[in-house]
């Protein structure tokens, strides 16, 4: 069995050499996101940071992580035009994120564009691997079903856009599936120094893993919440010579409240951007502003209820932690300014239990499948295919039965305890 497990990791890994190689990082199409890491960085390592971020459009409706929303500053603009006359995405991500970047600023784009692809290959090979070891540890046996589960991931269209895109998202996400693979374990010393070194990493690549933090403290592992706020206090504070102040001043001042304007792609597959879709408009009226907040925590409250009346059972039912887990992360990306297509791989790790879930047969089998089918392939990023709504909002119809299948595996569970 685990020969046969290896075997799928190592023709996983086969695959994506063979079908990514270097390709999608030695054009400048393929490069698409990561040049927004890369000048950001180069940035913080020539002492610049003050042009980190770019100068926002005060007449622009739409999120100035865009190029026609925004003006990229003196500095950044001089090293983007080293490699291309057309535009870029801006950066908008925390300092401390351009810090982590600064080794790839000592080779030129192109070669650090493809050692970025390979990171990321690698990201996406231990999704597949996190997918399986839920899947294990929910059945709570070793299985061939591991090994098939990384399969399916690695070969999926989802997982070669999560690379192709350039952006950190792959990487954050298997960040926060080391985070999940941990919760789901017997916890350990070493565990919980090793929980709160991810927590704090991937909140400094992506935000998304405090979507976990409720699930942690419920299931009894507080000390890992606070120890991982102490190390996010340390990256900032290490970071913080090369980035400065005023760098984290204007993200906190400027960028921050910005990034919930709308991005008006079909890419973006949140609930609002899809009512923005449907109705549309340039943005919603205050009335239907005022309902979609008062769903979105609505929603939100009747989660976190859920999860405490559950609290018991979450400290030792390891699918429950799982379908906790995936529910708080679903709601932020549907309720949140930003769910891209390539977000979808922090849901990557839930497919192994939405497969355990499935071996329940009828509904919860349709169910599972279902939501798993809907995702694996993104349509809106494909720009030869252009469907309508809400076919055009799979990917958000997808985890949004995931989520119904994990609120009902919470409830029913809840019903026997």
């Amino acid at each position: 069995m685990r020969n046969f497990n290896r075997a799928c990791l190592v023709a996983s890994a086969c695959f994506l050499m063979i079908t990514l190689g270097l390709r999608g990082s030695s054009a400048k199409s393929g490069w698409q996101d990561f040049p927004q890491y890369y000048i950001g960085a180069m940035m913080i390592r020539t002492g610049r940071p003050d042009a980190l971020y770019p100068t926002p459009d005060p007449q622009s409706a739409r999120n100035p992580g865009w190029f026609d929303a925004s003006t990229m500053k003196a500095p950044a603009a001089v090293v983007w035009g080293k490699y291309s006359d057309s535009e870029t995405n801006r950066f908008m991500s925390p300092p401390a994120l351009a810090v982590l970047f600064v080794p790839l600023t000592y080779f030129s784009l192109p070669v650090a564009a493809g050692v970025w692809t390979a990171m990321l290959a690698g990201a996406v090979l231990a999704l597949g691997w996190q997918a399986g070891r839920v899947y294990e540890i929910c059945l709570g046996r070793p299985s061939r079903g591991a090994g098939v589960i990384v399969l399916i991931v690695c070969t999926s269209l989802l997982a070669h856009r999560s690379i192709r895109v350039g952006n950190v998202s792959a990487l954050a996400a298997a960040v926060t599936g080391a985070c999940v693979v941990l919760l789901l374990r017997p916890v350990e010393r070493r565990d919980i120094v090793r929980s709160a070194v991810l927590l704090a990493l991937g909140a400094t690549l992506k935000f998304f893993t405090l979507a976990l933090v409720p699930v942690y403290v419920l299931r009894g592992r507080s000390r890992v919440i606070w120890m991982s706020v102490m190390l996010g206090a340390g990256i900032v504070l290490v970071t913080l010579p090369a980035t400065r102040l005023a760098a984290w001043s204007e993200y906190v001042s400027v960028i921050l409240p910005l990034q919930n304007r709308p991005s008006f792609t079909t890419e973006n597959q949140a609930i609002r951007e899809l009512l923005l879709r449907l109705l549309d408009v340039q943005a919603l009226s205050p009335a239907v502003q005022t309902a979609f907040g008062g769903v979105k925590y609505a929603t939100l409250a009747g989660l976190l209820g859920l999860l405490y009346a559950r609290r018991h059972t979450l400290r030792f039912d390891t699918p429950a932690t799982c379908a906790a887990a995936l529910t708080l992360l679903v709601w932020l990306f549907a309720f949140g300014p930003l769910f891209w297509d390539h977000y979808q791989t922090f849901l990557i790790p839930f497919w192994g239990w939405l497969l355990f879930e499935s071996r329940r047969g009828g509904f919860m089998r349709l169910i599972a499948f279902t939501s798993i089918a809907l995702v694996v392939c993104p349509l809106p990023a494909m720009g030869w295919v252009r469907v309508p709504e809400p076919i055009n909002s799979h990917l958000l119809i997808g985890s949004l039965l995931m989520s119904g299948l994990a609120v009902r595996r919470l409830v029913r569970t809840s019903s026997q305890t």
